[in-house]
């Protein structure tokens, strides 16, 4: 990095909106294509020019047992601009008539002990139900395309399962965005901790990039921002209000954007009251086949 990078970078995200010609001479001056473009593209979100408005957020007094699953996703089609602008919205909470217990409990039972596992059959069956593939699915498919020019299957979704236990030391404060457009996050087991100790909570930050044009764009972003992968930067960044905390302890989903999303999560700590199970529904990845993303899908199926 160039002396005085940082002080660099300020100004730039004081001017987010640099032309042609201002992105040229910058280019110029460093005479470094990748610097220039982490400086100019990427500061644009944490350190400055990040959008801040409200998250979305439907009725809280809407259940699934109130409407149906048509209804519920609709909902998406009616506020998709709204969304498209702050990046993440969060739906109503889950409807206890669902017995999202028992499918948690059967859910956890097929992880076996493990972190991740995709497309279990009760994960598949839960999916259905909550007719994620038939409602949701297409409804983001038109917003692909319509607004990121995505031209692949409505079929490229990626769903997986997390369980994360008390005291796991590796899954947390690891800060990345996804491959994926979209991303749906599905609560089902929501541990609570006392004292300040920490329970998995989801730190996000919406736009925090702008949406890359390139897979280079994408893969320099997304190194550019590892900065973040660690609990002191993050938690400094939650001080600073660039993080917002969501515990999920309605149960209630959450929809984001997840090329545009910085997010990760605090540990489970030992001190939790229990592990945290949520499903994460990854909808179309625009990358090219030596994608990042699709590489370590690849690896993680192994």
């Amino acid at each position: 990095m160039l002396p005085d990078s940082t002080r660099m970078m300020s100004g730039l995200c004081r001017d987010a909106h640099q032309d042609d010609k201002g992105c040229f001479l910058l280019l110029w001056k460093t005479r470094n294509y990748l610097t220039a473009l982490l400086q100019i593209k990427f500061s644009r979100g944490l350190l400055g020019d990040a959008n801040t408005r409200p998250m979305l957020i439907l009725s809280a007094t809407d259940t699934l047992q109130e409407r149906t699953m048509e209804h519920y996703w609709q909902a998406l089609e009616q506020s998709r601009e709204g969304f498209m602008e702050r990046g993440a919205m969060m739906f109503p909470a889950l409807s206890e008539s669902l017995d999202v217990d028992a499918y948690a409990r059967e859910i956890m039972q097929e992880v076996v002990g493990r972190t991740f596992c995709a497309s279990s059959p009760t994960h598949a069956r839960l999916l259905d139900a909550l007719e994620v593939r038939n409602e949701l699915a297409p409804v983001l498919h038109g917003m692909a395309r319509e607004h990121f020019g995505y031209q692949g299957s409505l079929e490229d979704q990626y769903h997986i399962a997390r369980l994360v236990t008390p005291g796991n030391s590796t899954e947390q404060y690891r800060a990345h965005f996804d491959s994926h457009l979209f991303t749906l996050v599905i609560p089902l087991i929501i541990p609570t901790a006392t004292d300040g100790n920490e329970a998995g909570e989801l730190l996000y930050r919406p736009n925090a990039r702008r949406h890359p044009r390139s897979e280079l764009e994408n893969t320099a972003g997304k190194v550019w921002f590892k900065r973040y992968a660690n609990r002191e930067r993050a938690t400094r960044l939650l001080e600073k209000k660039q993080f917002t905390l969501e515990n999920f302890a309605e149960r209630r989903p959450m929809l984001f954007s997840g090329r545009t999303t910085l997010y990760t999560n605090r540990a489970v700590s030992l001190a939790a009251s229990g592990p945290r199970l949520t499903l994460l529904a990854h909808f179309f990845d625009p990358s090219p086949r030596y994608g990042v993303g699709k590489l370590l899908r690849t690896l993680r199926r192994r």
